[in-house]
């Protein structure tokens, strides 16, 4: 544990150093008595969490108090760290965008796309299900099941740095889930596979000047293949399969232990600014970008 503790004091200082200048004392906002604990420092936190692993908050506050009282001197109680957590993404989403102008991949052209599904129940025709609402039911091909949740839509740069993301109910198509997430992009080049094979949408996305390049479904189209710049470029789609993969293992971003939408969201937004975070540092200090084995 000392070594990873010398680790996440080098980790807290990059984002010291990533947050100088943004402004973070929304005190004037708040009502009531004034926090002991900064919005920095609530970063600090979260990136413990995801580091180590840890699903539930309840376990995080225990294990923040017994190794890391020398980084966290005051530790919000459980209930405080869930509210400040959901008010903090706005803030995240900004260190976040810095992070991404830093890495310049922030307006390249060329993108992968792809989706999993994000489950909170397993499906049963016999089960009453409370939580999660805005949920309906998907299904996985990888792991042929029928579930309730979400989709988690990524778009990815070649070298497999999330810019953009999106969360929706698990039976909305892949093609209208990106429609939605490229909207405020024009003249990029997309990578998908055969989910999001639409003529419908490839002519829509031209609108913009954006070309989605995916395998031909030969049952649709009986000569029409791809060309081989086009089979060189869906190639490079196993890069996001990498992403998604890592995220999962490493960052546990399906094993959430969530009740409510809000916090599910809050969690992927910390999730996906530790993993930029992780290959920002990489990159500084000279090693493949989505090497995560190491760094705690």
């Amino acid at each position: 544990m000392q070594s990873n503790k010398t680790t996440f004091g080098i980790i807290f200082a990059e984002v010291d150093r990533l947050v100088r200048g943004v402004s973070f004392n929304n005190q004037g906002l708040r009502v009531g008595r004034r926090v002991s604990f900064s919005d920095k420092q609530m970063i600090k936190m979260l990136l413990v969490r995801d580091f180590e692993g840890i699903s539930y908050n309840r376990e995080l506050v225990r294990f923040l108090k017994v190794y890391f009282k020398r980084y966290f001197p005051k530790i919000p109680n459980h209930s405080t760290f869930c509210r400040r957590e959901k008010k903090l993404l706005p803030l995240l989403e900004v260190v976040r965008q810095n992070l991404l102008e830093k890495l310049d991949v922030r307006f390249e052209k060329l993108k992968i796309t792809d989706t999993t599904p994000i489950p909170v129940a397993r499906f049963s025709p016999y089960r009453r299900y409370k939580l999660f609402p805005e949920a309906n039911f998907g299904y996985c091909a990888a792991l042929d099941e029928r579930y309730k949740g979400f989709k988690l839509n990524l778009l990815t740069t070649i070298s497999g740095i999330p810019t953009d993301f999106d969360l929706m109910p698990a039976n909305r198509h892949d093609s209208q889930l990106l429609e939605e997430l490229i909207n405020n992009y024009q003249d990029i080049t997309i990578i998908a596979d055969k989910g999001y094979c639409s003529q419908p949408l490839k002519e829509n996305l031209r609108t913009n000047n954006n070309l989605l390049i995916t395998p031909m479904k030969h049952y649709k189209s009986k000569t029409k293949t791809n060309t081989y710049s086009e089979k060189q470029l869906l190639k490079k789609r196993t890069i996001i399969e990498s992403t998604f993969n890592q995220l999962k293992t490493r960052f546990g971003i399906v094993n959430h232990q969530l009740k409510t939408l809000n916090g599910l969201i809050a969690r992927i937004f910390n999730i996906l600014f530790t993993y930029t975070l992780v290959i920002f540092i990489n990159k500084k200090i000279g090693r493949k970008p989505l090497c995560m084995q190491h760094i705690v």
